[in-house]
């Protein structure tokens, strides 16, 4: 998660929890260059 923690060290969702979140969800989508948003998510 380390490239994504840096692009959206500033990100502000109102609550950590969603900030973490997002950073999480979107450091993911590289593992599934090909799949669609939801595909990346789900395998």
């Amino acid at each position: 998660m380390g490239w994504a923690s840096e692009e959206l060290a500033s990100i502000d969702l109102g609550d950590t929890r969603r900030n973490r979140r997002a950073i999480h969800l979107i450091a993911r989508l590289p593992e599934h260059p090909t799949a669609s948003i939801p595909g990346a998510y789900n395998g």
